[in-house]
């Protein structure tokens, strides 16, 4: 059975590649129950908040770290914060976020997007500039992932979601890319840090 948990465990550990974010994204326009959709979205933030945090600090995204001290959408919040990888606007929307997820996750009583308490909280999400490598809408050369005019509670807080996880896991890309201050040297590589999301 230990075997069974662990292969459980490095199934939501593994790193994804662009064919599962398609098919996540797909899952998660499909959702018709608002719980499921609240908590997938969330869940994709707190992924992205893992990949930045652990390209940051040079280890895998698998790394027993994130089973133990910051096993938690919170402390991992708090560590991202701490260690700059984003500012304020950044930690407002996480902590957002993680507030309506654990209410979808948590609560006994029917709950969805225009639930009052949800809706305002869904009112204080700020929609990042989303990163570039971004896809473009065709027709309109829109980043797709845009916030559209007007949106209901549970597209702004699927927009949000979608722009804050990817620019998460662009800036841990960042991370992991080393730069060379002559190419001609191949031994000496620098690590650029890149400036805090905000």
């Amino acid at each position: 059975m230990k075997e069974k948990l662990q292969a459980l465990g490095q199934l939501s550990n593994a790193e994804p590649t662009f064919g599962d974010f398609h098919a996540f994204f797909k899952e998660v326009n499909e959702e018709k129950n608002e719980r499921g959709a609240a908590i997938l979205l969330a869940a994709n933030v707190e992924n992205g908040l893992r990949y930045a945090i652990a390209h940051f600090l040079n280890v895998a995204p698998d790394n027993k770290l994130f089973r133990s001290s910051l096993r938690s959408f919170e402390a991992k919040t708090r560590i991202g914060r701490e260690i700059e990888i984003f500012g304020s606007q950044m930690e407002i929307n996480l902590d957002c976020i993680r507030a309506i997820r654990n209410a979808f996750a948590h609560a006994v009583k029917p709950i969805c997007f225009t639930t009052p308490q949800v809706r305002d909280v869904c009112d204080v999400l700020v929609m990042p500039t989303i990163l570039p490598p971004m896809s473009i809408v065709a027709a309109t050369g829109e980043p797709a992932g845009a916030m559209p005019e007007n949106p209901s509670p549970r597209i702004r807080f699927q927009k949000v979601c979608e722009a804050v996880g990817h620019n998460l896991l662009v800036h841990g890309w960042s991370f992991a890319l080393p730069s060379r201050a002559d190419p001609k040297d191949v031994a000496f590589v620098t690590q650029v840090r890149p400036k805090p999301l905000p």
